[in-house]
């Protein structure tokens, strides 16, 4: 990959940079180069270069600012009853919830159990595995209380 020419460095130093720009497409500076796109040349600049204009890139911060819409006021709204849990279904399913766990946490522990009373290198990553879920496990049922 060729570098660019010096006068883009100083082009781009010394044009500010507007929301929307010209585009030339200049030939190349030296011996074999690619042609260079670039926005930071005035149209004199592009003549006396030899710059073909290719079009103008448009910013989308060129469109109109609209104004954020005004919070809601009034009282928060609700969820249709519909949407509802009652109380008792509600308990009876964290209870539901709870117990699963408690069963995937025993399990968990047997197995790290086992785990452990093994031997080889392959089993430390066995142990670790069944470890982390243990502590997953309890952190889940530890949220519930």
């Amino acid at each position: 990959m060729t570098r660019p020419p010096p006068w883009i460095l100083a082009a781009a130093i010394a044009w500010p940079a507007g929301a929307h720009a010209v585009m030339y497409r200049c030939p190349p500076a030296g011996d074999g180069g690619a042609p260079v796109v670039t926005n930071l040349l005035s149209d004199d600049d592009a003549r006396a270069r030899a710059c073909e204009r290719v079009g103008v890139r448009v910013s989308p911060l060129d469109g109109a600012v609209s104004p954020k819409p005004a919070p809601l006021r009034g009282p928060a709204r609700s969820e249709p009853a519909a949407h509802r849990v009652d109380p008792a279904d509600q308990r009876g399913r964290d209870d539901q919830r709870r117990t699963i766990l408690e069963t995937e946490l025993r399990t968990e522990e047997e197995a790290l159990a086992r785990a452990r009373a093994g031997a080889g290198a392959d089993m430390a990553k066995v142990v670790a595995r069944h470890a982390d879920n243990v502590d997953a496990l309890r952190r889940e049922l530890g949220r519930m209380k």
